[in-house]
């Protein structure tokens, strides 16, 4: 049987800030299919270290699921750091720009606005994401 990983992500969890509801969502969504949870990690908002982490994960050859880190504030950090972990640069997604496009527009933002700018950075992704 194929173990999985889960790596949790956010100085919120970490401080108590924010209650952690992942662990179980994955837990039961992999039992529901007979799979297994194999591993599980909570780290920091630390581009570093989540691009060290990352890269270990990529070498282990395991499915690895990643929660958290996503946004487009500054603590976010997960893209980038698979980025790094993969020795490949963020590029602009054109599918995921186009969705983010559509959010901003039903919401009322302007295209140009800074809104729209600042949520256009969640379609930035490692080269070759699919």
């Amino acid at each position: 049987m194929i173990d999985f990983n889960l790596i949790i992500i956010g100085d919120e969890i970490l401080h108590g800030s924010r209650a952690d509801q992942h662990f179980a969502f994955f837990k039961n969504l992999l039992e529901s299919r007979g799979l297994r949870l194999g591993q599980v990690q909570y780290l920091p908002d630390d581009r570093p270290l989540l691009a060290k982490q990352l890269r270990r994960s990529f070498s282990d050859g395991l499915p690895t699921f990643v929660t958290g880190g996503i946004g487009a504030t500054l603590d976010d950090h997960t893209r980038q750091a698979a980025a790094d972990a993969l020795d490949v640069p963020l590029v602009r997604h054109p599918e995921a720009a186009a969705l983010i496009d559509g959010v901003s527009l039903k919401r009322g933002d302007a295209l140009d606005s800074a809104a729209h700018r600042q949520r256009l950075l969640m379609a930035d992704f490692p080269a070759g994401s699919d």
